[in-house]
C-alpha cells in the first residue's frame, strides 16, 4: 500500500494508523504498540474507537475531514499507558485525509510522542512554584540571620578571596583573645600556625569547583600571647548571584565563610589515646625492650605531636660513641652519669646539631627527675645558660617533659620529650605518661621473666630430645601416657666393637669412657646424616633403627649405608691410633612394637622377634663384617653388593640363611657424601694411649 506520508514514520517520535471508511484499522507503523498496547498485526481490522477511546465524540469531525470540509484535526496530550508497560506517556494526535488510492474515504491518524516535553513543562511549573516558596521563606528568615550569627557557638570568619577578614563574631574573638578591631582587615593567614597551609590556594580550589563547595579541615590558630587553639573549619563560597547583596551586610561577592569549632581538648585527648594505643601495640609485637625502644620513642613523639623523644640511662661507656651524650651531676661527692641511648627527632629539625652537643641544656632536669622519680614539666626553656639557650633558639624548642621509667622502686631510665610549641602544663598528659611508663616497665620486667622461663624450657626440651625422638617427645607433652605403636617394616642394626672388652682391662675407666664417647659420637652423627633413630647403647654395643618413629620405604638402605660408614669410622680410628679394633654388625628387617612405658626415666625402646633376630645376626657374625638376614637381603640386593654366607644354626631361631654386606653397587654422588667425623682429631692423647696399649699385647 503506497502512502505519501509513510516516510514520516521513520521519525522515532512519530507513529501512524490508517483507518477505512468504517473506522477499521487497515495499516499502522511498526512501533504502534507504544500507543495501542498491541502490535501492528493484531491491530489490523480492529475498530479504532476500541483501540483509542479518546476518539469517541469525534465521529462528526472525522466525517467532515472525509468530506473535505475540514483539512485536519488535532488532539493534544493524550495520556496513554499499556498493560504490559505501566510507564505513562503523552501523545499529540493529528487526523488527516488518507491520500492512498487503496483506502477511499480513509483517514490517517498521526501520533507524536511528546512525553519528554510534557515532563519538562511540569518540571518547570514545579520549579517555579518551589522558587516562589523559597523566596518567601528567605524573606521571612532574613531578619533572623543576624541573631543566629551572634548566638552561634562556633567561630565565624568572613573573608575576601585574598583572605582579609571582613567580619567575625564574638566566639572567634573570645577564642583568640582579640578585639574585633584587631581582626577586621587582618589576613586570616596571619592567625594560622601551620605555615605549610596555603589559604589562598585552598580558596582557589573552592572557586574552581562548580556550585557551593564545603570542605572540613583542622587548623592551628595563634591568638594573643602565642596561645594555640586547634579549630575544625568548614569553608563555603558565598556568591551575590544567589543571595541579596544586603544580606549579612556583605558588600562585594563572592566571599568565603569559615565556620570553626574549637576541638583543642578533644584533639589532645585523641592524640594521647593514639600515642597510648601505639605504645600498647608496639609492646605486644616486640620481642624485647631493645627491639621496642626505637618504635616507642617514635610512637610517643608522633602520637603526641612533640618534636623530640629520648631515652636516658645511667651507663658507663665511651662518651665519644654515637648518641652517648652524657651529663654529670655531683651529689654528696658522687658523680651520676646519664647517657642518651636512643632518640627520635622530627625530620624537620636539625638533628645533627642536636645529637652532636657535648652537653645538653636540660640534663639538670633529667637528673632531678632521676633523683625524685617524678615527672617534670618545663614550659620555659629560656632558663638555661646563654650557650645552651642559643642551641634551643636554633631548634625553636620551648617546652620539655621528663618522665621516669620505673620497675617497682627501681628507676630504669628517663623518657624526655621536647616541643617547639609553648605548652601549658597538661595534667592529663602527665597522668597518661605515668601510665605509659608503668606499662613499659611492666613489659620490661615481664620480658625478663619470659626470657628466664624460655631458657629453662629450652634446657628441658634439649634434655628430653636427647632421650626421646622428637615426635615421641611431643606426644608425651600433649598426652602423658603409655605410648606403644606397631610398625610393619623397620630395619634394626646391632653393632659391637671387637676387642674392646680386653682393651677395657688395660686402660682406666675414664680413658675407656672417653674413647667410647668419641666412637659413639661418630655413630650418632651417622644416625643424623641418614635420618635414623638411635635406640640405645649397652656397654660397647650400639643399637639403631630405620623406619620409625617416622615410617620410610628405604629404611633398610639407610641402615646399610650407615653400617658401611661405621666400618670406615673404625678404619679411620685404627689409622690414627695405629690400632687393630674391629666392629661386628648384624642387621635384620621386620615388624616391631616401639614406644615408651613406665612413669620415670623415660626410654624409647623396641620389642618383638625382629629385635631378637637382629641381635643374633650381630652375635653370630664375624669381626669386621656386616651380617644381614634373608629378609634384609631381599631389600638390599638391587643396590648393594652382598654374598651368601650360607645356612647356619642361630641360637633360639634354628637354621637361617644369612648374607654378608660388602659394599654399594654404585658410589654415592659426591655432592651427597659428607666427610666422616674426625673421631680423634685434636685428641692425640687418646690416639697415643690406644696405640701404646695395643702394641703391648
Amino acid at each position: 500500500m503506497s502512502r505519501p506520508l509513510l516516510k514520516l514514520s521513520v521519525l522515532p517520535h512519530l507513529e501512524y494508523i490508517a483507518i477505512d471508511a468504517r473506522s477499521r484499522v487497515v495499516d499502522t507503523s511498526l512501533n504502534v504498540q507504544d500507543v495501542l498496547g498491541i502490535g501492528s498485526d493484531s491491530a489490523i481490522d480492529q475498530d479504532i474507537f476500541e483501540l483509542l477511546p479518546e476518539l469517541f465524540g469525534l465521529e462528526a469531525v472525522m466525517d467532515l475531514i472525509r468530506d473535505g470540509v475540514e483539512s485536519y484535526f488535532e488532539l493534544k496530550a493524550i495520556r496513554r499507558s499499556t498493560e504490559s508497560d505501566s510507564t505513562l506517556g503523552y501523545w499529540d494526535l493529528y487526523i488527516i485525509y488518507d491520500d492512498c488510492p487503496d483506502n477511499p474515504r480513509g483517514l490517517l491518524l498521526l501520533l507524536e510522542n511528546v512525553t519528554d516535553r510534557m515532563g519538562l513543562e511540569q518540571t518547570l511549573v514545579q520549579a517555579s512554584n518551589d522558587l516562589s516558596l523559597t523566596v518567601d521563606k528567605l524573606s521571612a528568615s532574613e531578619a533572623q540571620i543576624e541573631q543566629i550569627l551572634r548566638s552561634m557557638p562556633d567561630s565565624l570568619f568572613v573573608t575576601h578571596l585574598s583572605g582579609t577578614i571582613i567580619r567575625t563574631n564574638q566566639v572567634a574573638l573570645d577564642l583568640l583573645g582579640y578585639n574585633e578591631s584587631d581582626l577586621i582587615g587582618k589576613s586570616l593567614t596571619e592567625l594560622i600556625g601551620d605555615r605549610n597551609f596555603n589559604l589562598v590556594e585552598n580558596q582557589e580550589f573552592l572557586l574552581q569547583e562548580t556550585g557551593e563547595i564545603l570542605r572540613q579541615f583542622d587548623l592551628i590558630l595563634i591568638g594573643k600571647n602565642s596561645k594555640r587553639s586547634i579549630v575544625s573549619f568548614t569553608c563555603s563560597v558565598f556568591d551575590s548571584s544567589t543571595s541579596d547583596r544586603n544580606s549579612l551586610n556583605l558588600e562585594e561577592q563572592p566571599k568565603l565563610i569559615y565556620i570553626g569549632r574549637d576541638i583543642t581538648k578533644s584533639y589532645l585527648a585523641q592524640r594521647r589515646l593514639m600515642a597510648h594505643n601505639t605504645v600498647t601495640q608496639v609492646l605486644s609485637q616486640s620481642r624485647g625492650f631493645v627491639d621496642a625502644l626505637p618504635k616507642l620513642l617514635q610512637g610517643l613523639a608522633e602520637g603526641l605531636g612533640w618534636n623530640i623523644c629520648e631515652f636516658w640511662q645511667p651507663i658507663s661507656s665511651d662518651p665519644s660513641a654515637e648518641l652517648s651524650i652524657e651529663s654529670e651531676a655531683t651529689e654528696s661527692g658522687e658523680s651520676l652519669k646519664l647517657r642518651c641511648v636512643d632518640i627520635w627527632m622530627n625530620p624537620q629539625l636539625d638533628s645533627e646539631t642536636w645529637t652532636n652537643l657535648s652537653f645538653r641544656y636540660g640534663c639538670s632536669w633529667i637528673q632531678e627527675t632521676w633523683k625524685k622519680q617524678q615527672s617534670l614539666w618545663q614550659s620555659n626553656l629560656k632558663e638555661i645558660s646563654s650557650q645552651r639557650q642559643s642551641e634551643a633558639s636554633t631548634l625553636g624548642l620551648k617546652t620539655a617533659l621528663f618522665c621516669p621509667l620505673t620497675i617497682g622502686e627501681n628507676c630504669l631510665g628517663i623518657i624526655s620529650l621536647f616541643s617547639t610549641s609553648p605548652l601549658d602544663e597538661d595534667k592529663e598528659l602527665l597522668q597518661m605518661m605515668d601510665t605509659v611508663c608503668n606499662q613499659i616497665g611492666q613489659f620490661f620486667q615481664r620480658k625478663l621473666a619470659e626470657e628466664a622461663l624460655k631458657l629453662e624450657q629450652l634446657k628441658t626440651e634439649r634434655l628430653l630430645l636427647n632421650i626421646l625422638p622428637v615426635s615421641i617427645a611431643n606426644q608425651l607433652k600433649d598426652t602423658p601416657a603409655t605410648i606403644a605403636e606397631d610398625y610393619e617394616a623397620v630395619t634394626i642394626l646391632f653393632a659391637d666393637i671387637v676387642g674392646f672388652t680386653k682393651l677395657s682391662s688395660e686402660i682406666s675407666a675414664t680413658e675407656l669412657v672417653k674413647l667410647l664417647n668419641y666412637i659413639f659420637s661418630a655413630f650418632d652423627q651417622l644416625t643424623e646424616r641418614y635420618e635414623l633413630e638411635k635406640i640405645k647403647t649397652i656397654g660397647d654395643a650400639y643399637m639403631a633403627a630405620g623406619g620409625l618413629p617416622i615410617t620410610r620405604l628405604d629404611h633398610a638402605e639407610a641402615i646399610a649405608d650407615m653400617a658401611l660408614d661405621m666400618q670406615q669410622v673404625i678404619t679411620e680410628l685404627n689409622r690414627q691410633a695405629n690400632s687393630r679394633l674391629d666392629i661386628r654388625i648384624g642387621i635384620h628387617s621386620g615388624p616391631v612394637v616401639a614406644g615408651v612405658i613406665g612413669l620415670k626415666k623415660f626410654v624409647y625402646d623396641l620389642w618383638g622377634d625382629t629385635v631378637n633376630t637382629a641381635s643374633r645376626m650381630e652375635s653370630h657374625g664375624l669381626a669386621g663384617k656386616i651380617q644381614v638376614s634373608q629378609q634384609t637381603y631381599q631389600l638390599l640386593k638391587s643396590r648393594f653388593i652382598l654374598t651368601r654366607r650360607g645356612s647356619m644354626a642361630i641360637k633360639g631361631k634354628g637354621t637361617m640363611t644369612t648374607y654378608l654386606l660388602l659394599g654399594r653397587r654404585q658410589k654415592r654422588k659426591q655432592a651427597g657424601v659428607k666427610s666422616l667425623p674426625p673421631i680423634l682429631q685434636g685428641n692425640q692423647e687418646i690416639a697415643d694411649l690406644i696405640r701404646q696399649k695395643l702394641q703391648q699385647r
